[in-house]
């Protein structure tokens, strides 16, 4: 159930979500396989028996059980059931689940850091309006922020999200915070999905001296856009730069020819 506090003194109003029963299905069967409770090769119990012990209907768990299959963590086989891969713990997230900073750097066995570097506050360029659906002017909060695993630093990110719901100034928020956090104090929103594109790029020299390698180094850059559950509305356009060589990206893309 949702759950939301009256707006106080022009701020954003704090909502708390329940995720999908599916959702929370995953996220328990997904953390038994992380420890090892449902090892390589294993079979899972039953729709059933996983259903009675939740406490949730079978609908929820094979929802579950086909988002797992999609990610590439469990093979279901016609008449038997349905088994732990045996490379799932070698295998990241499928990519359009979990394109994130943090669980990149998880998955690489690090632990993430975000520094905040700078946060302003400025009108919308014509190109940002367009790409946020905003009337000009508008105004956004412009984020530069360093992604670190460790010591070393992995990513830095430019990212632009419209103050819809909040009027304090830029510094009342806190840039080191998770996305999905930033978002839900600027706007009230949650965060639906995300749209990415990805290419090469060669370090520019700001860049290359914040993720400490030589300017023109070969780096992968994400040209992303945040979209909000609400009304699938685009609520934050960023930019990363990402040194891959630093987090290896271990991939898993399920054949379907």
């Amino acid at each position: 159930m949702a759950l939301a506090t009256a707006p106080r003194q022009g701020r954003a109003i704090p909502v708390v979500r329940t995720p999908p029963i599916a959702d929370q299905v995953s996220d328990v069967i997904l953390s038994r396989i992380r420890y090892g409770v449902y090892g390589p090769g294993d079979q899972l119990p039953s729709e059933s028996d996983l259903a009675s012990e939740l406490s949730v209907s079978r609908a929820s768990v094979r929802t579950a059980l086909a988002r797992i299959e999609s990610q590439g963590q469990v093979m279901r086989k016609h008449g038997e059931g349905t088994f732990v891969s045996r490379r799932a713990p070698a295998a990241q997230p499928y990519i359009a689940d979990s394109w994130d900073m943090q669980s990149i750097i998880e998955a690489a066995g690090l632990q993430p850091r975000i520094a905040a570097l700078t946060a302003t506050e400025r009108i919308a360029t014509d190109d940002e309006a367009r790409s946020l659906g905003m009337q000009l002017p508008g105004r956004v909060f412009e984020f530069l922020r360093l992604f670190s695993g460790g010591d070393r630093p992995v990513a830095l990110t430019n990212d632009v999200v419209p103050p819809y719901r909040f009027e304090g100034p830029v510094n009342e928020i806190d840039g080191s915070m998770l996305m999905s956090d930033i978002v839900r104090q600027c706007s009230g929103l949650e965060i639906a999905h995300v749209e990415s594109r990805t290419s090469a790029a060669n370090a520019p020299e700001a860049v290359a001296r914040r993720l400490q390698v030589e300017p023109g180094a070969a780096l992968l850059q994400l040209d992303d856009v945040f979209f909000s559950v609400e009304d699938e509305a685009p609520v934050v356009l960023s930019k990363a730069f990402v040194n891959a060589q630093a987090v290896p990206i271990h991939l898993y893309r399920r054949w379907t020819r």
